[in-house]
């Protein structure tokens, strides 16, 4: 069952929500939904240790699935190319820096070259755009 929710949010935050939307052909209720669902449910996870920390459902969800697996670095790093590669970036280096930063769940890419990065599915910003967004969340 979906229920209406009503957010009071920044108008910048909006308009960059509304941005990235009509990138990525998602709604913005999903972009909060699946930002909701990224967060960590509460309480501790079984077995946890004292002031461990939550996992997110995705992370869980992976958990000890590679148990017994003979995988290296060098798989890890092929992996990556393959991927990469598959993205169809126009400069192969753009490829493999937007997917090294989707691998970590980076929440955004840095970068003086953001047309570069127009195909990208993560939000790109300029140096300067950063350190506005920083200063803007620093109040």
């Amino acid at each position: 069952m979906q229920t209406k929710l009503t957010l009071r949010i920044d108008d910048e935050l909006i308009e960059r929500a509304k941005s990235y939307s009509q990138r990525t052909g998602k709604s913005v209720s999903q972009l909060v939904s699946d930002y909701i669902k990224m967060l960590p449910e509460s309480g501790r996870e079984p077995g946890a240790k004292k002031g461990e920390a939550l996992l997110t459902p995705i992370v869980r969800s992976l958990k000890g699935s590679l148990r017994g697996a003979k995988i290296d670095e060098e798989d890890y790093r092929r992996h990556l190319l393959e991927a990469a590669l598959a993205l169809g970036f126009d400069d192969f280096e753009d490829g493999v820096l937007h997917e090294a930063a989707r691998q970590i769940d980076a929440h955004a890419i840095v970068t003086r070259n953001v047309g570069d990065f127009e195909q990208a599915d993560l939000p790109v910003y300029t140096p300067e755009e950063l350190v506005e967004i920083l200063d803007l969340q620093a109040g």
